[in-house]
């Protein structure tokens, strides 16, 4: 990894802190992608693109509100993971090019020079994961739950589970391994 993208996610965690104490300013900014750009998947998070700064393009997989998603009325990729990477970039003087795809594509499009940077809600704890890409330190600490409809008195807990039983999960997650 390069001492560039070492030092952009190392500030992750700085850029975090700045959020939280910007987040009730009241003020806000929004980009607007072209009809081309939302319909590629692909948008630049700053507006004026020049030579002399560096792009880096940012892969998402925009599914998982409020961390990324895709607004249904523009067609933008948006979310915390966006605001974060593009806060990012404007302080250290750097454009982002967001880019949608398959949560299951985004490491290896990472290994094969496809993108520079993952910014998605990727659990950082995965032996196999670590071993192909660098983490930042985690910036947010979720969980996961199993779901049922309200009416199902079959399910209680985990151990009412049996191999029998339909899960459903996102490929590629932690959550499609346990």
């Amino acid at each position: 990894m390069t001492n560039t993208m070492k030092k952009i996610l190392s500030l992750l965690i700085a850029a975090v802190m700045v959020f939280t104490l910007t987040a009730c300013s009241g003020t806000t900014t929004s980009s607007t992608p072209d009809k081309s750009e939302a319909a590629s998947g692909t948008q630049s998070a700053s507006e004026s693109k020049t030579d002399a700064v560096p792009v880096y393009k940012a892969l998402t997989n925009a599914t998982f509100p409020p961390f990324e998603t895709i607004d249904e009325n523009t067609g933008e990729i948006i979310g915390f993971d966006m605001d974060l990477i593009a806060a990012i970039g404007e302080d250290q003087g750097f454009q982002v090019e967001f880019v949608d795809m398959a949560f299951e594509s985004l490491i290896p499009a990472i290994e094969t020079g496809n993108g520079d940077i993952i910014a998605a809600g990727m659990w950082s704890g995965d032996p196999e994961r670590i071993a192909r890409v660098d983490f930042s330190d985690t910036y947010w600490v979720g969980g996961a739950a199993l779901l049922v409809k309200t009416d199902n008195t079959a399910i209680t807990s985990m151990d009412s589970l049996n191999t029998e039983m339909k899960v459903a999960t996102q490929i590629a997650t932690n959550y499609a391994d346990d």
